[in-house]
């Protein structure tokens, strides 16, 4: 692995800026796939990490980086509100 050293004077850029969220999509070889788990662990493993540190607006931003979630619209809530 290389090491990479990171200026203080640039812009401030979050792993979630530099990995792109992974797209629905089942036209996807093995390779890709591997790679794709194996970025997702190195995530996790990173979100935890910074939990432990109690860095938890830069885990946070991570997490939402990677969110696929769509908003709730008023009709799927009002049927969670009506339970």
């Amino acid at each position: 692995m290389e090491k990479t050293k990171v200026k203080k004077a640039t812009s401030h850029k979050s792993d979630s800026d530099s990995v792109p969220a992974p797209e629905k999509s089942e036209n996807l070889t093995a390779e890709e796939k591997e790679k794709l788990a194996k970025e997702e662990k190195r995530l996790r493993n990173k979100v935890a990490s910074l939990i432990k540190k109690q860095k938890k607006q830069q885990a946070l931003g991570i997490v939402k980086g990677r969110d696929q979630a769509k908003p709730w619209g008023q009709e799927a809530q009002a049927k969670v509100c009506d339970i």
